[in-house]
């Protein structure tokens, strides 16, 4: 497997992640597929706690993940994309620096909310989960993707 083929792979996973997290409002389009589509959006649990008043909701549906999950993905699909296809920006623009530095601004507002201090806002909470998706995945995307090719020709 090429290493542009690797990246097509990763990006079209990503992507189908993304899109499912909208399966719940689908129930209500293709209603032939609501056991499959519970399913799916089931799947999503292991990995969100999906309390619907922290989730967006579209038709009158939660999605299947919260705003926190859905930023934390739609990041990592752009940083993704970025480190596709802009390589030698990745290292200029993240670094574990900016990882730690968004981790604690998440953090920090996960326990805000928690103390009381302020209400939680789905908004602030995809905005610092877009933050660190993006550059969570630039940053160790190149890493799984060297893996993978040493595998690779390890293999052959």
């Amino acid at each position: 497997m090429k290493k542009s083929q690797i990246d097509k792979l990763v990006f079209f996973l990503l992507l189908l992640w993304i899109v499912g997290i909208f399966a719940a409002p689908l129930m209500h389009v293709l209603p032939e597929a609501v056991g499959f589509l519970f399913l799916w959006k089931h799947s999503y649990s292991f990995v969100c706690h999906q309390q619907p008043d922290k989730c967006y909701t579209v038709a009158g549906e939660s999605l299947s993940v919260c705003a926190r999950c859905l930023g934390i993905y739609a990041g990592s699909l752009v940083g993704l994309l970025i480190a596709i296809v802009f390589p030698r920006i990745k290292r200029r623009v993240t670094g574990v620096t900016s990882i730690l530095i968004f981790l604690v601004i998440m953090s920090g507002d996960v326990f805000l909310v928690l103390l009381g201090v302020y209400p939680y806002n789905k908004i602030r909470a995809s905005v610092t989960g877009a933050l660190v998706g993006f550059t969570l995945i630039s940053y160790i995307y190149p890493e799984i993707r060297k893996f993978l090719l040493e595998k690779r020709n390890n293999d052959s």
